[in-house]
């Protein structure tokens, strides 16, 4: 009988994608697996995505003996933006350096698209310190542990392990039945994103590719459903679906992805795509894949498998005829290809459980110890598993809700200050409004006054000037007759004179 070490995991809940929806309870199931639930007990979670604060670090150092980060493609600065990190995990180098326990990198991928932008402080500290402090650091294809080494300095990069994503082991963990029909049955799972122009590739020509592709292998004897793995997948789809007649649509994101999407998937010998997980679950229930090459990360799994063939370039003007060809090949030797990937799930199992002891031993375990080295899941323990999945994810909506009720609380309370600056600016406005209309009655009035007071001394002065008008006037006739009078009596005395000159003479 072994020890159990309690296991504290950074996950991700969601039911809107199907590659991280099976991706979360995949890797519990590869730690539960192991030892049969006797070596590894995960005992709670948090969303990786959200700030880990003091109190969680306090919490985990008090009940965990190790934390587990991952898996998933988790090496992206854009998905969760931070400068905590500069990948997802969002937690400070002061919260990381308070952390007591080991952590456990599990199945991390380098997610970065052709031509994005470098990560950005403190992204090669924040991977170097978290190095330092992992009992182990695995990643899920070399090409991501390749890329990660260049942030690390030389000593750490030797660390780093490759550890298959645990959706490719569904064969090997799952009480699923994966054995593929053998016909001529192709999935498409159809992506478009604006990060796909750092490639070339433009936001229709994914569809393009796949309308022109989609009547060639009808020709050729396949039948093609739609496999949708998110929402966006599905209107994709739906979209390509239009321009022909209807097809039928395996949608396998849901709540019931564990069960159902699963099951109809395992139904889907052969499938096309444009996500890592439609390469990694399909190859991991023993289908073949094969990619449109919009992403690195598509290359680095398929050159894991040894087939880097079977991706193609979709801004290439030979993209349908390429990719028909490699299809076609895929078919005419399916029993071979077959066999090659169910020796690779065998390998990729091996090394996985080969992990699992290093990092039971790196804890203190003895992997000799084990009744069990390695148990796959029994339908209970799946059901079991699947309700656990569904509580972590109406936990993670609940904590979404939550959050985006403090969100609008908080824009609320915002537009409330504003609204209330808002409103004293109005009443200073206002007040200033009505003082400078109040001195302007005041001016009004008074110049009202002062025109009354105009108007009645002009009044006055035309009165004035009237009297003045009339005495003038009288007094100018008053002149006029006194000179008359002077002049008669001047005319008078000149004539009297006159007359009396005239008695003299005569």
């Amino acid at each position: 009988m072994g020890t159990a070490f309690k296991l504290f995991h950074f996950d991700i809940a969601t039911e809107n994608n199907f590659g991280d929806t099976l991706l979360f309870p995949a890797v519990k199931h590869m730690f539960e697996a192991y030892g049969a639930g006797e070596a590894f007990d995960i005992y709670d979670s948090r969303p990786l995505r959200e700030n880990v604060g003091p109190a969680l670090v306090r919490y985990i150092n008090a009940t965990a003996d190790a934390v587990v980060v991952g898996g998933g493609g988790l090496f992206l600065s854009d998905t969760n933006p931070n400068r905590d990190s500069g990948w997802q995990w969002r937690i400070s180098l002061d919260m990381l350096d308070q952390l007591e326990v080991p952590l456990i990198v599990f199945a991390v991928g380098y997610n970065r698209f052709y031509g994005q932008p470098e990560f950005e402080p403190p992204f090669s500290e924040h991977v170097t310190r978290t190095i330092e402090k992992s009992v182990f650091f695995g990643l899920r294809n070399h090409g991501s542990m390749e890329k990660v080494a260049e942030y690390v300095p030389d000593e750490l990069a030797s660390r780093i392990t490759f550890q298959p994503c645990p959706t490719t082991l569904s064969r090997s963990v799952l009480p699923i039945d994966t054995d593929q029909p053998d016909a001529k049955r192709i999935g498409l799972q159809l992506s478009t994103s604006r990060r796909y122009a750092g490639h070339g590739v433009g936001p229709d020509t994914v569809i393009d590719r796949a309308g022109a592709l989609l009547p060639r292998l009808e020709e050729a004897g396949w039948d093609v459903v739609f496999t949708p793995f998110t929402k966006p997948d599905h209107r994709l789809s739906a979209r390509l679906g239009e321009q022909f007649k209807q097809r039928e649509m395996v949608q396998v994101y849901g709540d019931d992805v564990l069960t159902r999407g699963l099951r109809d998937l395992s139904d889907v010998p052969f499938l096309l795509g444009c996500r890592g997980h439609a390469q990694m679950i399909p190859f991991g229930l023993g289908a073949l894949p094969f990619s449109f090459d919009v992403h690195p990360k598509l290359g680095y799994f398929l050159s894991d498998i040894g087939l880097p063939q079977w991706r193609h370039d979709p801004k290439d003007d030979a993209f349908v005829d390429s990719m028909l060809a490699t299809i076609e090949d895929g078919w005419e030797n399916r029993e071979a290809n077959r066999e090659k990937i169910a020796g690779k799930q065998a390998e990729f199992l091996d090394i996985t459980l080969d992990n699992l002891d290093a990092i039971y031993s790196g804890l203190g375990g003895e992997p000799s110890a084990l009744d069990t080295r390695f148990a796959p899941y029994d339908a209970q323990a799946w059901n079991m598993a699947r309700s656990r999945f569904l509580l972590e994810v109406q936990r993670e909506n609940s904590i979404h809700r939550q959050q985006t009720f403090h969100e609008k609380a908080r824009q609320t309370e915002a537009e409330l200050k504003t609204a209330l600056r808002n409103c004293r600016t109005a009443a200073d406005d206002r007040r200033i409004l009505e003082e400078s209309m109040l001195r302007e009655q005041v001016s009004a009035g008074t110049m009202q006054k002062e025109t009354k007071r105009i108007e009645e001394k002009t009044k006055l002065l035309e009165k004035e000037n009237r009297a003045l008008r009339e005495q003038l006037a009288q007094q100018s006739s008053e002149t006029a007759s006194a000179r008359i009078r002077q002049a008669r009596r001047k005319v008078g005395r000149t004539v009297d004179t006159v007359m009396k000159r005239g008695r003299a003479d005569s």
